[in-house]
């Protein structure tokens, strides 16, 4: 879901922000549903660089986020929440899953966030 974080994202970008560019993403143990006023993780929370955006090929209205967490990333962590963050750590979505995912250190996870315009 988009949160009030990623309006604010947007209207510094166009003042010419760039610290208010989508470039993170994190994971945490809150299964919590998501909420537009959600402003944070769990406290346990692992923060990342984003892999790469793309623009989905059939709907340019949706921007995908491709993360990756490695065998060594966020060990023993009870995936619930996936987020996006700014550069300067202004969080604009956030994902509850409804059940966890148990990252374990002999596993690579990797998938997509996607933002739609």
């Amino acid at each position: 879901m988009i949160t009030h974080g990623y309006y604010q994202s947007l209207a510094r970008l166009q003042q010419g922000d760039l610290t208010a560019r989508i470039t993170r993403v994190g994971f945490g143990s809150d299964g919590t549903a998501d909420a537009e006023d959600d402003t944070a993780l769990s406290a346990d929370a692992v923060l990342k660089d984003i892999d790469t955006v793309e623009v989905d090929p059939a709907n340019p209205r949706v921007l995908r986020f491709r993360w990756s967490l490695a065998m060594s990333e966020a060990n023993g962590l009870l995936i619930r929440e996936i987020g996006l963050f700014t550069t300067d750590g202004l969080m604009v979505a956030r994902k509850a899953r409804a059940s966890a995912i148990e990252k374990a250190p002999d596993m690579t996870l990797g998938d997509w966030f996607a933002l739609e315009h």
